[in-house]
């Protein structure tokens, strides 16, 4: 009997490290993706006079 429970308890143990990781990577990926969105922002916001610059030469 204690041997089942020891193999259930080691079982678990694995599905919640299991599920850390899991957790763990969405965390990171979920970081990744809003640097990402970040940095498309700034350089956005970056090129914007630029482009109005240009478009307002362009359009002379």
């Amino acid at each position: 009997m204690w041997k089942t429970v020891r193999r259930a308890a080691r079982a678990t143990g694995h599905l919640l490290l299991a599920a850390a990781m899991a957790f763990g990577v969405w965390i990171f990926v979920c970081v990744l993706l809003i640097t990402a969105i970040g940095t498309l922002v700034v350089v956005g916001a970056w090129l914007l006079p630029e482009t109005v610059r240009s478009s307002r030469r362009t359009s002379r």
